[in-house]
């Protein structure tokens, strides 16, 4: 202890003079109680014994009521009470005493043998040790007075309640024992298990309101391993004033959302959104009487500044019976980003009936089973409406027959309702919620009102002469079905709207939530107003259509009632496409056109079909537009009258300013292209009015030439084996000849089962004239090739960096890689087969297929894409942030490629994150932004995103929700999953493939940097495959040697120095800093010392004069010293003081030395010089056999120092500690480079000599030294 830092010695703190502050020691032998406390009446802690040199904690189930008392008897303690595990100090240990056996009559630890090992959890187990017959008081206090976890003191020790059966009448029973009106239940802080540091010692309590005392109430001193590893404990709220506390949504925009508040001790306060959550929601919600709830943004008024924020940082499970039972932050530990309200939390509360889309329409949804579901329409009637419009606080309900709200996907939870009409609510009605048997397949849905009023007849068209009709019924304002409305009920609302004539269609519409209130009139034609039409059964729709109303268009004029279409600017079989409506001829927008408008329009025109024209212009007319929508659904329509329109006469409507054109089949045509002078040959068969496609087999250049000239080109050029992609119906055509405007058809087998495709051109083809881009300029996307004129796309079967490489320097890049991007449906896939060398200037140069050849990709949808990079800078994914999570990226120089959320899963990000070198990963959604790719498939066994499938193409790039990953480490415990998480064999992802690290040179800072990396706060590092066999392949290659600053562990491996053992390294994590077990205790200097420095330079001279003083004193006692020379007989042995001062011994110490050879050592004063000398094998040994632990030689009192080695030391020094002033000494052996802490981590066995005052000599274990520390 001199040896430990002090002010210095005699100099005392004027508060130790009068003993009240004497330092006491405890000391332990075989067992000992650690991290508690010790006083003169009791002793408590973590029950360790001493096992093989060390302090070993024991396991809970060890400790049995007799060892107890063993344990207890040892400590000099006759009463004992064990303790629940744990929550002590925690501290690390490599092992636990899992078995105790003693015999029937062992009266101490000594009769006992032990086993050690692991426990189930790292919970050592308790115990306090009693003297009898004094009694220790326990209290039960409340950490913040009023407010905070409860806990009970006793034995100077703070334990924790458990939460479990905690309940508002034990938290009004302490509030009222420390003087408050009572108080109710409130959730502490959640801290993960290893961070509570307190036991826990009681649960289960039973208290009555009437009970003045916590202490009088029932309650378990037993605690469950539930409690032991609850991350939160029992807590209460006290109040002064009002017992009451009440909940409420302020500031909402409807009656079921807004601000969260809490009404507590007479006042109105609010919640902090920090961790606030849709858990959270659902319990304040339910709290309220709600079935359920959902997190709320801030759309709401901000509270003012005079209302007080109660609570932060809730972690509800979303199982508690009340908001103040959730985890939090503390009452009032607010932060202070949340005391303006700004962050004030939120909340959307559903009852348990609730309708979609709307509050006052939709469907019947009920809650059950923790989600909504539907209510079956069979027997679903106008009082269970009005029943469940009044528990949604409505006055008036009707019910709308089968699914009249769209559809939607949940299952039936309710079905066989009846209700009277006068139930509160409809769980009140007979249900049933078991037998779910619903006839229809339907859902109810109802309309709800405050105003019920009758149908005046009204009818009414919001644009005037034409579009959508509406009524208003029971309030709200709705339309009619299209389905089952005609020109005879156009003509009834035309005439009850002052027009003469009217003209029935379907019209688009965007306003899918709105009611249908009829179907089906029954109209004659005749009628003055849609009252008198037979069938008007308002809420019986059946199935009615979500995307088209009733709508028409009234005139006076009958002749404007006529509609036509036509082409014109262009041939007799393609063109601008014209349409006769309202008196006038106008244009189409060709916003939104399909194949299916195509061919209703070329039908309507005598034609077998036709092809829109989306690249080529006829002209816009007069610029006028008299749709600006048309959809034919089902492609069969015989006229666009049939069809669904949108837009009449409205051309402000057409954002793309372009009219529709149209190309029109006759009995030849080109299929299934986008390029409107490429596709597929086919051939209308009139018999059977389906089109034919023509073989590849013998289809030479001179038959596309003729087939091009029969539909108006010049040349043509034809390409074989079915370049398009497969089609369902059989090629029947084996061979065409076309003359003079006519085609010959011969029908037969197909063998090569492919068709042929056919490239028309209006100038002769001869000059091939290869050339390469990107869309739009880019540095990035497929690949497109212009060959004879037509551009096309490039198969990526085969093509690979070099090719892509060859592609981005042909472009002014210097350097590429290859991608594989999404091919677009329809457009010619016309080059294939490349195989380039790297050398080429351009693709020209390369080697490839021929045009007409089968380039591979008529059964793939994917084609070659680049990306092209300047500067020869890398191609590489993003940097991650410090957590490894962060944007989905490729970035390239300073320009970066974002990635669209759409359709990535864990599978991509799990790919991504394995390009960047670690394991895995899963999706995370990022902020909306502008990404670059899109449509993003990965198969899960890439090594590169850049090999994923994916729309690598700048002319998809959009603004939304982009892709963000969090990726694993890339390092791991194998115990990953399982009771001790937090320790096993450190594995690392290198190369793809997780490895067991070498246990070479991977100390406690290699294991602090793994821990780190793995969430933990510190660790410890576990030597030589302490968790036995693994399957993981051991990385020999290299070592994992961290210097402690790194943080992550990849970075700590060395691959220039090799593994040298196959043992594995392994780690202990924690979640609290790993201190040592001594503790430094220093002394203040007084404050004012500087200000005395002429007493301190007096001081400092007397001290010198004592020192020579003292050194003259002890060159005369050691010159009479050698003089002496004692010598003394040991155990056939001799111990001899020399002349110089050293001593020497000659012993047969080998039970504690452990080695069969007999040894003599010899250790100057000084402790600098110092050998061994063997002696023969004849001397005497007796105390070999009976291996003591400890022996006492008999020397003289001047002998101040016996030590003892079985070993040569090198490099080590030998050092001399006073104990007790001059009355005994020892002398220690410390590697040099280590000191006394670390020397204990190592192997080899020095000793401790103590020598008493009488000449006793004993000798004790001290310290361990490696090997490598002996010759």
């Amino acid at each position: 202890m001199f040896r430990c830092y002090n002010v210095s010695f005699n100099v005392t703190d004027p508060d130790c003079i009068d003993h009240k502050h004497d330092v006491r020691v405890y000391c332990f032998g075989s067992v000992r109680l650690a991290a508690g406390r010790e006083t003169d009446d009791f002793i408590i802690g973590s029950v360790e014994l001493y096992v093989d040199n060390i302090y070993v904690p024991v396991c809970p189930d060890v400790l049995t009521d007799k060892f107890a008392s063993l344990v207890c008897l040892e400590l000099q303690f006759n009463s004992t009470r064990i303790l629940p595990p744990g929550g002590f100090e925690r501290y690390y240990s490599k092992s636990y005493v899992t078995n105790v056996t003693c015999t029937m009559t062992a009266k101490n630890i000594s009769q006992c043998s032990f086993a050690t090992g692991k426990c189930a959890r790292d919970e050592p187990a308790s115990l306090v040790c009693l003297k009898p017959g004094v009694v220790y008081e326990t209290k039960f206090l409340i950490s913040n007075f009023k407010n905070g976890y409860v806990y009970i003191q006793q034995y100077g020790t703070n334990a924790t309640i458990c939460r479990h059966g905690w309940d508002n009448d034990d938290a009004s029973v302490i509030c009222k024992e420390n003087g408050y009106k009572g108080g109710v239940v409130l959730g502490t802080p959640k801290l993960s298990s290893v961070y509570k540091q307190d036991p826990v010692w009681a649960s289960d309590f039973r208290c009555t309101r009437a009970l003045a005392r916590l202490s009088d109430c029932e309650y378990s001193k037993d605690v469950s391993s539930d409690c032991l590893m609850d991350s939160t404990s029992a807590g209460v709220l006290c109040y002064t004033h009002y017992e009451i506390i009440q909940y409420r949504l302020a500031e909402g925009r409807f009656q079921d959302a807004g601000r969260v508040e809490i009404y507590f001790d007479g006042r109105w306060g609010t919640i902090c959104d920090n961790l606030w959550s849709r858990y959270d929601a659902r319990v304040f919600c339910r709290t309220m009487g709600y079935a359920d709830g959902t997190s709320h943004g801030s759309s709401f008024r901000l509270a003012t500044g005079t209302i007080p924020v109660y609570m932060s940082g809730l972690e509800c499970d979303g199982t508690e019976g009340d908001l103040l039972q959730c985890p939090n932050h503390g009452w009032m530990n607010i932060p202070t980003t949340c005391q303006d309200h700004a962050h004030d939390a939120g909340a959307v509360c559903y009852k348990y009936v609730k309708l979609h889309p709307s509050t006052f329409f939709g469907a019947v949804q009920f809650w059950s089973g923790g989600s909504y579901g539907l209510t079956c329409a069979d027997n679903f009637d106008d009082n269970a409406a009005t029943v469940t419009c009044r528990e949604l606080g409505f006055q008036y309900g009707m019910s709308l027959c089968c699914s009249a709200a769209g559809p939607i996907d949940l299952p039936i939870v309710m079905a066989n309702v009846s209700c009277n009409g006068t139930e509160s609510s409809l769980t009140k009605c007979s249900v049933n919620t078991n037998n779910l048997s619903c006839l229809s397949g339907t859902y109810a849905t109802v309309v709800c009102t405050n105003f019920q009023g009758n149908f005046n007849g009204r009818v009414i068209i919001p644009r005037g002469m034409f579009g959508s009709v509406q009524i208003n019924y029971y309030s709200n304002q709705g339309y009619l079905c299209s389905e089952e409305f005609g020109d005879k009920e156009a003509a009834v609302i035309c005439r009850q709207n002052g027009y003469r004539h009217g003209l029935a269609y379907k019209e688009i519409t965007f306003d899918m939530l709105s009611i249908r209130w009829l179907r089906g009139l029954g109209c004659n034609g005749n009628e003055t107003s849609i009252q008198q039409c037979a069938n008007l059964r308002f809420g019986q729709i059946y199935s009615c259509a979500w995307d088209t109303v009733a709508a028409v268009f009234c005139t006076d004029d009958e002749s404007k009632l006529k509609i036509d279409v036509r082409l014109t600017n262009g041939t007799d079989t393609a063109g601008r496409v014209e349409v006769f409506l309202g008196g006038q001829w106008g244009s189409i927008c060709a916003n939104n056109l399909t194949q299916n408008e195509a061919d209703v329009i070329c039908h309507q025109l005598g034609y077998h079909g036709g092809v829109l024209l989306q690249h080529v212009y006829y002209g816009n007319g007069n610029g006028s537009f008299l749709l600006t929508s048309l959809r034919c659904p089902y492609r069969n329509e015989t006229s666009i009258r049939d069809c669904y329109w949108k837009g009449f006469g409205e051309t402000n409507l057409c954002s793309s300013s372009a009219a529709a054109a149209v190309e029109c089949f006759t009995d030849v045509r080109l299929s299934g292209s986008t390029t409107v002078n490429y596709g597929r040959l086919e051939v209308f068969d009139r018999s059977e009015k389906t089109w034919m496609a023509v073989c590849d087999e013998d289809f030479r250049t001179l038959q596309a030439t003729a087939v091009c000239r029969q539909i108006g080109y010049l040349d043509g050029k034809p390409q074989c084996c079915s370049p398009l992609g497969t089609i369902s119906n059989p090629i029947t055509v084996r061979n065409i000849s076309c003359e003079a405007g006519h085609c010959d058809v011969q029908k037969g087998m197909c063998t090569s089962n492919n068709y042929v495709a056919v490239y028309c051109s209006v100038i002769t083809i001869d000059v091939e004239g290869l050339s390469v881009r990107l869309p739009l300029g880019s540095f990035y996307g497929p690949v497109e090739v212009s060959r004879y004129g037509l551009w096309g796309t490039v198969c990526d079967v085969d093509f690979d960096d070099v090719d892509a490489d060859v592609v981005c320097k042909e472009l002014g890049y210097q350097s590429g890689v290859k991608v594989s991007t999404v091919a677009e449906p329809g457009f010619p896939v016309i080059q294939g087969s490349v195989q380039c060398t790297g050398s080429e200037k351009s693709l020209m140069q390369c080697q490839r297929g021929d045009f007409g050849v089968d380039h591979g990709c008529s059964r793939r949808n994917t084609i070659a894409g680049v990306i092209c990079s300047s500067n020869g800078s890398a191609i590489i994914m993003s940097n991650l942030s410090s957590d490894r999570s962060g944007l989905m990226q490729v970035k390239v120089g300073s320009d970066s490629l974002e990635i669209a959320a759409e359709s990535v899963t864990d599978v991509e990000a799990a790919v991504y994150c394995r390009s960047l070198g670690l394991p895995s990963g899963r999706l995370q959604v990022f902020s909306y932004g502008s990404y670059d790719v899109t449509k993003v498939s990965c198969n899960g066994s890439e090594t590169s995103f850049l090999q994923c499938i994916a729309y690598w193409d700048p002319r998809k790039a959009r603004s939304g929700t982009r892709a963000g990953v969090k990726c694993e480490k890339a390092v791991k415990l194998s115990t990953e999953s399982g009771p001790s998480t937090n320790q096993g064999a450190v594995l690392l992802y290198y190369h793809g493939t997780w490895h067991t690290v070498c246990s070479d040179g991977f100390d406690d800072t290699s294991a602090r940097v793994v821990c780190r990396e793995l969430g933990f706060v510190d660790g410890r590092s576990q030597c030589c495959s302490t968790y036995g066999s693994l399957i993981y392949p051991h990385l020999s290659t290299g070592r994992v040697k961290c210097a402690g600053g790194e943080t992550d562990t990849i970075s700590c491996l060395n691959m220039d120095m090799r593994c040298e053992t196959d043992s594995y390294a392994s780690a202990v994590c924690y979640y609290f800093v790993i201190t040592t077990t001594e503790s430094t205790k220093e002394m203040k200097a007084k404050a004012n010392a500087q200000n005395n420095l002429v007493p301190i330079l007096i001081g400092v001279a007397v001290m010198l004069v004592l020192v020579v003083a003292v050194v003259v004193i002890v060159l005369i006692l050691m010159v009479k010293r050698r003089k002496s020379r004692p010598k003394v007989q040991y155990n056939q042995g001799i111990v001899e003081q020399s002349m110089d001062g050293s001593f020497s011994i000659t012993n047969q110490l080998h039970g504690i030395v452990g080695t069969p050879d007999v040894r003599r050592a010899r250790i100057n004063r000084d402790g600098t010089v110092m050998y061994i000398q063997n002696i023969p094998d004849a001397y005497s040994n007796p105390a070999y056999e009976t291996l003591p632990v400890s022996t006492t030689a008999y020397i003289t009192q001047e002998s101040l120092q016996v030590y003892n080695s079985a070993e040569k030391i090198t490099n080590a020094t030998a050092r001399e500690t006073e104990v007790n002033g001059h009355e005994s000494q020892i002398i220690t052996a410390v590697p040099t480079g280590h000191d006394e802490e670390t020397a204990s981590d190592v192997e080899e066995t020095f000793f401790m000599r103590s020598i008493s005052e009488q000449g006793h000599v004993t000798l004790q274990e001290h310290c361990e030294v490696q090997p490598t520390t002996f010759s």
